[in-house]
């Protein structure tokens, strides 16, 4: 999205890596957090990783509107580590007790529902940037984005299992 404008933008700084380094640690959040979990025998419940998500929101909206970019950091730390989990996490409630067939398709509609709602979501971002300039629009994105998570986990109260515990994942050794 417009995410690396908006901090190059709002820091002041022409570095390119300013830009990126928010999405950076998002994304390598979101992909070791499931395994560095999974290794310690732990993993987040839907209602755990919702919050993760809004509060990596809120710091990450708060940092742009403010140009300080530790908040930035921080927020997008949080949310990979909630995204990591969430997809999981909604294939496991939307797919349980299913045949293998039905867990196909219920799996291909989910990403399709998943990656539409990332697209409308960036769509959003841009708008909202080309009206408000690129802080505040991203961090009005942001803001729908902390608000639908607020949604999502309110409709889900109490008809979600908690976080168990899982069998550490034993990582074979090189020789």
């Amino acid at each position: 999205g417009v995410l690396p404008s908006a901090l190059r933008d709002g820091i002041g700084s022409e570095l390119l890596v300013i830009g990126v380094l928010a999405a950076i640690i998002l994304l390598v959040t979101a992909w070791l957090g499931p395994y560095v979990a999974r290794a310690a025998g732990r993993a987040p419940g839907p209602g755990l990783c919702l919050r993760l998500l809004a509060g990596g929101g809120v710091l990450v909206a708060a940092g742009l509107l403010a140009h300080t970019l530790w908040p930035v950091l921080a927020g997008s730390f949080l949310w990979g580590i909630g995204q990591g989990f969430a997809y999981a996490q909604g294939l496991i409630l939307l797919t349980a007790g299913m045949t293998p067939v039905e867990q196909g398709r219920s799996t291909s509609l989910y990403a399709c529902s998943s990656y539409g709602f990332a697209a409308v979501m960036i769509l959003v971002a841009g708008a909202l940037s080309s009206a408000w300039g690129y802080s505040y629009g991203s961090a009005g994105a942001v803001t729908i984005f902390v608000l639908f998570c607020v949604a999502v986990a309110a409709a889900g109260r109490g008809r979600w299992a908690p976080a168990v515990a899982v069998a550490p994942v034993a990582v074979p050794t090189r020789r």
